[in-house]
């Protein structure tokens, strides 16, 4: 996600936070945008973002708002003719002063004044940086690739921390937090923050427009504290446990027996977007592997029987797939601990967990390493 995500949670949640109104006054400069229309949006009760003052930049290529007040706490969009990406300001100032270049906007935007607003663009900027860098190591499986790219998550990770520690009941802690759960970056060490986080900002801001957004994150926070308590039995080192599910023509399956060397262990669902987007790497690991002792299983979390059957034929799905069609209910998710998808465990022929990952990278390189010790 970029700018766009901390409004399209705006257009979901319901009414504003009330605030004492406070005139603002926005002063900028935009380079290579003389003549074109600046525009101040406000979100209304109605979930509609209005516009509630505008400028033309001048020949000096300065523009100036100053017709209106900042009437709630929240996020608000300033916005360029032209461009269909914000800029987001919070009202942290009585007057903020900016730096815009109308090529690279809304992202490298300089904030002079207006600190929250600031911090909020800094962490645009490094997401966005990030994101576009993690899709160039995704079409790369090198190990040297694979083991850079988990460093840099981990560094985004603890970037993205520092600003819900350091602002931890206002509107930039809010941003970060809704980062850090688009990444799926929240580790074992992290869910006591998060949770302070949420108990935080509920309590500085009880009739925010969020709190029913952060309310929503309760029931996944818990299925990630369950889920980090099976960690302990889904490790390294440590026997895989039991488990025998139903496949698409109603036969059990045993999820831990293993026939060959090894086994890979899809979880995934078909509406799962990221799973989709994983798949055809899955596929072509599997037929590289068919021949090599190494066996595939898919352990779907979906509900719907038609649905699942209907992606098994369309994806072409020549190796083993099962699930007991009850989403975050499952068997599965209760036992192996599934908290995000897809998810991907490695096990031995003894049934032994070799690793559990998210990241598919770490299973290519798993299986190039066992494979050459063999």
């Amino acid at each position: 996600m970029k700018l766009t995500f901390a409004f399209w949670i705006l257009l979901v949640l319901g009414s504003c936070s009330s605030m004492t109104e406070e005139r603002y006054r926005i002063e900028g400069t935009l380079v290579g945008g003389i003549g074109k229309s600046v525009y101040l949006l406000e979100l209304s009760e109605s979930n509609q973002f209005i516009i509630i003052d505008s400028a033309v930049v001048d020949s000096s290529g300065k523009f100036l708002l100053d017709q209106g007040a900042f009437t709630s706490y929240d996020f608000y969009r300033l916005t360029l003719s032209g461009k269909e990406l914000g800029l987001t300001l919070v009202p942290d100032e009585e007057t903020i002063q900016l730096k815009l270049n109308y090529s690279t906007f809304p992202f490298a935007s300089e904030f002079v004044t207006g600190v929250n607003s600031k911090s909020i663009q800094r962490i645009s900027d490094s997401t966005g940086y990030w994101y576009a860098k993690n899709l160039l190591y995704s079409k790369r499986t090198d190990s040297n690739t694979v083991d850079l790219a988990l460093r840099e998550k981990k560094n985004m990770k603890d970037y993205l921390f520092s600003f819900l520690v350091t602002h931890p009941h206002d509107l930039v802690g809010f941003y970060a937090f809704t980062q850090i759960f688009d990444f799926s970056l929240a580790g074992k060490e992290d869910l006591e923050s998060l949770e302070k986080f949420i108990r935080g900002f509920s309590e500085q801001h009880p009739k925010h427009r969020y709190i029913s957004m952060l309310n929503q994150f309760i029931q996944p926070l818990k299925r990630e504290v369950e889920g980090l308590k099976n960690d302990e039995k889904i490790a390294v080192g440590k026997p895989f446990p039991s488990l025998s599910l139903k496949n698409q023509n109603d036969s059990l399956i045993s999820i831990e027996k293993v026939v060959g060397s090894f086994k890979v262990i899809d979880f995934w669902a078909s509406w799962c977007e990221p799973c989709n987007k994983d798949f055809p790497r899955v596929k072509k690991l599997e037929e590289k592997y068919r021949s090599k002792s190494v066996e595939f299983l898919g352990v779907s979390l979906d509900d719907e029987k038609e649905a699942w059957k209907k992606d098994i034929s369309t994806k072409k799905m020549e190796w083993p797939q099962v699930s007991d069609l009850k989403r975050w209910n499952s068997l599965a998710v209760k036992t192996y601990g599934i908290r995000s998808l897809p998810t991907y465990v490695v096990i031995d022929s003894n049934a032994i967990v070799h690793c559990k990952t998210i990241d598919f990278n770490e299973v290519v390189t798993l299986l190039d390493s066992l494979t050459r010790k063999k």
